[in-house]
């Protein structure tokens, strides 16, 4: 090796202004740095409402605990047969009335099947008249899109998906039913679930959006058990790289109660028939960020009820 002499030391150690331009020219591109005074108003706004800013899930027993606030990214777990995508879809119909732009790409179901479930959320029963279809479809005409992709997909078109609903529809909920269809994710890549969820997450915070994440969890041992938050299937990254996970657990110890005989006509009523824990929530302030939430199951209208 060539040794260097003083002069070509001083040389390679000194950078002209044009050099330092071109360097912070770069550095600005890749991030910026702020102070705390450029974003006082907005600490000031955060603190005057933006905490509990956000919607209600659609119950009058949850505004309290948890709102769907924008940037942020909700799992929605459950074991199969758990009531998660039922309970969510009620979510979602709520958000509708209220006239948020909402996109379903539900893997697991026909798009059909999708709309015949809301609109017996809708009206409370499943006899529903040619005139409830149409008033369904008309309300829903502008507001309601749904991702028509039949059994799986892969990760970039999710992307791309998200992109066009925010940006061309104006959708500000999304949701995604459910992470094991995405044919490019292996059910033990936990790499390749990490980075999908991370770029979930990094959508979430371009655009002022929503995403509510299907996720399974494992099958309970038994009817007494709660779930945990680390029996979601998958790469722990994916609740770890979430804004809150809530877990939707069916009570099937009183349904075989039920079944056996052994509850009274009061019990019935009063037991709730299924629960929502909300196991993480990263942005709630307050006593309570991790609540459970007692729901009633209306079979004839497939609507989860907050009071018996």
């Amino acid at each position: 090796m060539n040794e260097l002499n003083t002069g070509e030391i001083i040389a390679e150690l000194t950078i002209d202004s044009d050099k330092i331009d071109e360097l912070t020219g770069e550095l600005e591109q890749k991030f910026s740095i702020i102070t705390t005074d450029d974003i006082r108003k907005d600490i000031h706004s955060w603190y005057r409402g933006g905490i509990k800013k956000g919607e209600g899930l659609g119950f009058h027993h949850t505004n309290e605990g948890f709102l769907i606030r924008p940037h942020e990214i909700t799992v929605v777990s459950g074991t199969n047969g758990s009531g998660k995508t039922m309970w969510l879809s009620q979510v979602v119909l709520s958000q509708l009335k209220s006239n948020t732009k909402c996109i379903i790409a539900s893997l697991e179901m026909h798009p059909i099947y999708t709309c015949s479930r809301m609109i017996t959320q809708m009206e409370g029963h499943a006899d529903v008249t040619d005139d409830c279809i149409n008033n369904f479809v008309d309300i829903m005409k502008n507001k309601l899109y749904i991702y028509n992709q039949a059994n799986v997909t892969k990760t970039r078109t999710i992307y791309a998906m998200i992109e066009y609903a925010y940006n061309i529809l104006g959708c500000k909920i999304i949701v995604i039913d459910s992470l094991m269809k995405m044919n490019d994710i292996a059910e033990d890549n936990y790499d390749a679930q990490k980075k999908f969820v991370d770029q979930l997450t990094s959508l979430c915070r371009k655009y002022p959006i929503h995403i509510f994440l299907v996720a399974h969890t494992k099958k309970m041992r038994d009817v007494y058990e709660h779930p945990s938050k680390n029996d979601v299937h998958g790469s722990n990254h994916i609740v770890n790289l979430a804004d809150n996970l809530l877990t939707v657990w069916r009570n099937k110890m009183k349904e075989k109660q039920m079944e056996d005989d052994k509850l009274s006509d009061e019990q019935i009523r009063n037991i709730p028939d299924a629960k929502v824990f909300v196991q993480k929530q990263r942005n709630y302030i307050g006593e309570n960020g991790e609540p459970t939430f007692n729901f009633y199951y209306d079979r004839k209208g497939m609507r989860y009820r907050d009071r018996p």
